[in-house]
């Protein structure tokens, strides 16, 4: 189950707690007697309250469940060997999750060292280049998963 619909269903359980609460008042206050307003403010104050904890608590859970929502993306992205802007792409939109998705880092590690093959690489092929740099340059560029 996940973490949004567990923060959920805790939040509907407290908002019925705290209606049962405001319900049994009078059981507090005296068999069959009218609770005092004072009491009943009371109530309603730590009603409000717990519900602003679970307000609070719904969309952390929210910003977690989209952050390993953004994780299988990534995995996904890697795996089917995306190229170059599509990772850049995933990484603009982990920057507006609000929470870092643990794959974030080490995305953006190998984005960073795609990126300086290429630019060795274009260095190589444009100016004088020895056959053992290419093989070099072309060994490093075998092991990387993030294409052009």
């Amino acid at each position: 189950r996940g973490r949004v619909e567990a923060a959920a269903e805790e939040a509907a359980e407290a908002c019925l707690g705290a209606e049962a609460a405001l319900a049994d008042v009078s059981d507090i206050e005296g068999v069959g007697a009218a609770p005092a307003a004072a009491r009943v403010k009371e109530l309603l104050v730590e009603v409000e309250d717990a519900a602003a904890e679970w307000r609070h608590k719904l969309q952390a859970a929210e910003r977690a469940a989209a952050a390993e929502r953004w994780d299988e993306r990534a995995e996904r992205a890697l795996a089917r060997r995306e190229g170059m802007d599509a990772l850049r792409q995933l990484l603009a939109e982990a920057r507006g999750l609000r929470v870092a998705p643990s794959r974030s880092g080490a995305l953006q590690q190998r984005v960073d060292d795609a990126a300086s093959w290429w630019a060795r690489a274009a260095d190589a092929v444009s100016g004088v280049t020895s056959v053992e740099e290419l093989d070099t340059l072309l060994r490093q560029g075998g092991g990387t998963s993030v294409p052009p």
